[in-house]
């Protein structure tokens, strides 16, 4: 057991980060609000910061990103999977098993770089609704998941197709 210096809570030492001499002084809470609090106040600063160290460990910023989103490397992926959309690797498993591992747009089975398909899910309710290849799931976002946008966006294709048919048919006729 060890006391936060910051709360004064007694807390188990898990609930403390490690450092080379022992532990932290404050618990992951209070240290992780103090974060939090001090990026608000100094965005700049933070973002100043940020580049910098980006650009200098892009090997760092190329394994967290393998980590975090390839669905076979484990624990990682599945950690985010449940946070972000609150599923497992069983429940994307059944989805995906379900769908015969395809888009449930366009059908495709292309997967993203990290070798799964995306889970697709309502922005305003949180609810999934299937998984998606890059592009048709790229595609809802970029039409702001508005059914009647789609919509018209399918009309303008349409009338394009006949618009283009009509006039090789006319070129056609005329010679």
């Amino acid at each position: 057991m060890k006391i936060c210096s910051k709360c004064k809570k007694e807390l188990n030492k898990g609930d403390f980060y490690k450092r080379k001499d022992g532990y932290r002084l404050w618990c992951k809470k209070c240290e992780k609000e103090y974060a939090y609090k001090w990026r608000a106040n100094n965005k700049d600063k933070w973002n100043s910061y940020n580049k910098v160290w980006k650009k200098n460990n892009p090997d760092k910023i190329k394994d967290y990103k393998s980590r975090m989103y390839n669905i076979d490397n484990g624990k990682s992926a599945i950690n985010k999977m449940k946070y972000t959309h609150g599923i497992g690797i069983e429940e994307y498993n059944v989805m995906h098993k379900g769908q015969e591992g395809r888009c449930a747009i366009c059908g495709s089975r292309k997967a993203s770089k990290f070798g799964r398909l995306y889970i697709d899910h309502c922005h305003g309710t949180g609810k999934i609704r299937g998984l998606l290849c890059r592009n048709c799931n790229a595609g809802l976002g970029m039409f702001k998941d508005d059914p009647e946008i789609i919509m018209e966006a399918a009309t303008y294709l349409l009338n394009s197709k006949a618009k283009e048919q009509f006039d090789k048919a006319t070129k056609e006729s005329a010679a």
